[in-house]
C-alpha cells in the first residue's frame, strides 16, 4: 500500500494539477483578506470586530461551502479519470495489485492532498493576519482554527467520494463536474434553509459553526448525512469498479 501511494504521488508530482489545487487553495484565504482589510480601513460597521478567528471561519466556510467542492472534486476526478483517458488502466491492472488497494492508494492521496491545501489555507490566513495587523492571534485561537480547518480536510474528503464514484461511471471530466456545479447551486440555495443541516454538501456549516441555528434538525442528522455519503459512495465505488469489464 506505501508503494502504490508512493507511486501515485509520483504521478501527481508530474502533472500540472499541483499548480491548479495550490492556486485554488490560496484564493480564498488572499480575496478574503482584501475584504477584511478594507473594512478595517475603511472602519465600516458590519456588526462584528475584524480579527484573526472571524477571519479564519470565514474563509474555511467559503471553502468549505463553495470552492472546496469544485476544487477538489477536480482533483478527485483528475486522479481516478486518469488512466482511462491514457488508456493505461487495463495495463495497470496487470500488475498483481488488487483492484480494491489501487483504489485505496488513491483515495489516500485525495485525503493526503486535501488535508495538504486545507493547511496551506491556514497558513496563509495566519500570515496576512499577521500582515493585516488583526487582533485575536493567540495559541488558543490558532488551535481552534486548527481543529476546525482539519475537521473540514476530513468531511471534504468524504464528500468527494460521490464525484469519484461518478467519474467511475463516466470515465470523463464532463459528468463530474456537472455534478460538482449543481452541489454548489443546491448548497448555495440551502445555506440559509432548515435543510442545511440535512444536505450533506451544507451540512459541514452546521457543525464546524455551532452558531448557526437555521437547522431545525439536531446535529447528529449532520454527520449521519456527511458520513452515510462519504461511506457509502466509496462502497458502492469499491464495489463497481472490482466488477467492471476494462476492455
Amino acid at each position: 500500500m506505501v508503494n502504490l501511494l508512493y507511486t501515485e504521488i509520483l504521478k501527481l508530482k508530474r502533472s500540472y494539477m499541483i499548480i491548479i489545487t495550490v492556486a485554488g487553495a490560496s484564493v480564498v484565504p488572499v480575496i478574503n483578506f482584501l475584504i477584511f482589510n478594507a473594512i478595517r480601513k475603511t472602519n465600516m460597521d458590519v456588526g462584528v470586530e475584524v480579527n484573526f478567528i472571524i477571519y479564519a471561519e470565514q474563509t474555511i466556510f467559503f471553502i468549505t461551502l463553495l470552492v472546496g467542492v469544485l476544487l477538489y472534486g477536480l482533483l478527485a476526478t483528475y486522479t481516478f479519470s486518469r488512466e482511462y483517458e491514457d488508456d493505461t488502466l487495463k495495463n495497470l491492472l496487470t500488475v498483481p495489485v488488487g483492484r480494491t488497494k489501487l483504489l485505496l492508494s488513491k483515495y489516500l492521496l485525495i485525503l493526503f492532498w486535501i488535508m495538504l491545501l486545507t493547511i496551506l489555507a491556514l497558513v496563509l490566513c495566519l500570515l496576512l493576519s499577521l500582515i493585516g495587523g488583526f487582533g485575536a492571534l493567540s495559541l488558543e485561537n490558532i488551535l481552534y482554527a486548527f481543529n476546525i480547518y482539519i475537521l473540514s480536510g476530513f468531511f471534504m474528503f468524504l464528500l468527494v467520494m460521490p464525484i469519484v464514484f461518478i467519474t467511475k461511471v463516466f470515465k470523463s471530466y464532463v459528468a463530474s463536474i456537472a455534478f460538482a456545479i449543481v452541489i454548489v447551486i443546491v448548497s448555495l440555495v440551502l445555506s440559509n434553509s432548515e435543510y442545511l443541516g440535512l444536505y450533506p454538501w451544507s451540512a459541514p456549516i452546521r457543525i464546524l459553526n455551532p452558531l448557526v441555528e437555521v437547522s431545525a434538525y439536531p446535529l447528529w442528522y449532520s454527520w449521519a448525512s456527511i458520513l452515510l455519503t462519504g461511506f457509502i459512495s466509496v462502497f458502492i465505488t469499491i464495489i463497481y469498479f472490482n466488477k467492471q469489464d476494462i476492455q
